[in-house]
């Protein structure tokens, strides 16, 4: 019997403590994603990676914006070495 009544004083504090930890926090997520909320699907300026030669079209892991277009690259190593000399790789 006192063991019981132990075992629903912990269950009682537990639920209270729980509840209190929902009102401190005032965040409300519980609302749907805005339907004004529009995703731009980004179009690569070339379908290859400039510093690799790599194909980008199937998985892209870094870009570069560079004259108003955007460049993908294979990884952050060939992002870096594109940005060091831009017109060198554009040229080739």
């Amino acid at each position: 019997m006192k063991r019981d009544v132990m075992l629903v004083m912990i269950l009682l504090m537990a639920i209270v403590s729980c509840q209190q930890q929902v009102k401190k926090d005032g965040a409300d997520n519980s609302g749907a994603m805005q339907k004004d909320t529009v995703f731009v699907k980004t179009v690569l300026a070339t379908s290859k990676d400039l510093a690799c030669g790599m194909s980008v079209t199937a998985d892209v892991a870094d870009t570069a914006h560079y004259n108003g277009k955007v460049y993908g690259f294979c990884s952050p190593d060939c992002k870096k070495g594109f940005q060091s000399d831009p017109e060198t790789y554009l040229a080739q």
